[in-house]
């Protein structure tokens, strides 16, 4: 975890969960877009690393089969 408030957030988590402080400072947390829109092309790497791991058998499932984007792009529209 890096940035301006890390040390902070850290600590907080640190004391709510037990976990040690330097490994939460190793965790990486995801970025969430303000506007609620998903990373498609990181979660279409995701299900590509899933299918090479065998956890994912349908070779034509694509990330538009599984996730619905129509409510962030109306909320945007």
């Amino acid at each position: 975890m890096k940035g301006e408030d890390a040390d902070e957030i850290v600590g907080i988590l640190s004391e709510y969960t037990e976990m040690d402080e330097d490994l939460l400072r190793g965790v990486y947390f995801p970025a969430i877009s303000a506007d609620g829109g998903m990373n498609t092309e990181g979660l279409a790497d995701d299900l590509q690393t899933f299918r090479e791991d065998g956890l994912v058998e349908e070779p034509d499932l694509v990330i538009d089969d599984i996730i619905d984007t129509s409510f962030v792009e109306q909320a945007g529209a």
